[in-house]
């Protein structure tokens, strides 16, 4: 087991240990639990399903620069597969699966498909950190000026990047292979202009389903925490959840939740209850639709002629001729 495995799970011990601490400590203010919504369940729980899908969706729009058509049950089937991986396994492990489902089923190199996936992050970053900001703007009375700071760093590099990566020469790129991979992929995902614009609008429809999901969790308890704040905590949780230093991204979206809900003078054991339905509710979903899903996937693989060893297959979809380089 790798160092930066064992220190992601050791910092998910001490963040378990620091909850049930506080559970212990907090006891009799949990009572709030009982209150809850059921009809903001029920909605919670529709707006996550309909995430998973537009998360799917992306899957589906990167999958088709490479020609690989995959059906609804296979991109949706690796998406839940995904997500239960992200429970349970550190640094978003999901994208592995992922990764080695489309090298082993497809034939996509795992370099191409990791480097792709990292310009999808820069583009979520981008329409998140852009949708920070506005709302920040909006309640810049009552938000710590440095969330702003954060979330304008983020914006001007991720667009920066996007303005500009494919117009620098590789050999003024850092030496690091994977950087390059980025920037190459950049260069060829770019003239896909119809991939690009589908890949920004599905992140700001999962910047609006967030955002609703954090609302409805605070008005599930009675909170009033306003749909601007709950903007502005979905643009840090996603952009934190990329990452993803430990399973689950759990405590750290926790903290993140409690912390800018203060903005609207939500207090800890506010958030918390409102953090914590978020978390049980995406939870019970994955391990419910999983196992389905999962099934289902397993099943449309039959039609997939794996027995054989393919030659790789290049962004149009053509077998690579001798001599040329791999992706």
């Amino acid at each position: 087991m790798g160092i930066r495995r064992i220190l992601s799970y050791v910092l998910l011990a001490m963040i378990t240990a620091m909850a049930v601490l506080y559970f212990m400590g907090h006891r009799e203010e949990f009572h709030i639990i009982g209150t809850v919504s059921v009809g903001a369940v029920a909605l919670l729980s529709v707006l996550q399903l309909f995430s998973g899908i537009f998360y799917g969706l992306q899957l589906k729009i990167l999958t088709d620069h490479y020609k690989l058509n995959l059906n609804f049950f296979q991109w949706y089937g690796l998406i839940r597969a995904t997500s239960f991986a992200n429970l349970w396994l550190p640094f978003a492990a999901g994208a592995s699966v992922k990764a080695i489902y489309l090298k082993k089923i497809h034939n996509l190199d795992y370099s191409s498909f990791i480097a792709l996936t990292a310009v999808m992050n820069i583009i979520k970053f981008m329409v998140n950190s852009l949708f920070a900001c506005i709302l920040l703007l909006v309640t810049i009375r009552s938000a710590p000026l440095f969330l702003f700071a954060i979330s304008f760093f983020i914006f001007a590099a991720t667009f920066v990047f996007i303005l500009l990566a494919h117009r620098i020469s590789s050999r003024f790129l850092p030496s690091w292979d994977f950087v390059k991979k980025v920037e190459e992929e950049w260069r060829d995902i770019r003239k896909n202009r119809a991939a690009v614009v589908k890949l920004i609008l599905v992140s700001c429809f999962l910047f609006l389903f967030s955002s609703a999901q954090v609302y409805v969790a605070f008005r599930a308890f009675s909170f009033d925490l306003s749909f601007l704040t709950g903007g502005i905590i979905s643009a840090f949780t996603t952009i934190t959840g990329a990452i993803a230093l430990i399973p689950g991204n759990f405590g750290i979206r926790e903290a993140i939740i409690v912390s800018i809900s203060g903005i609207d003078g939500m207090g800890v054991n506010e958030g918390i209850h409102a953090a914590a339905l978020i978390r049980i509710t995406g939870i019970v979903w994955t391990l419910l639709l999983s196992s389905f899903s999962w099934y289902k996937f397993l099943d449309t693989q039959e039609d997939v002629p794996s027995s054989k060893p393919r030659r790789n297959m290049t962004r149009e979809g053509e077998a690579e001729r001798p001599g040329d380089r791999d992706h």
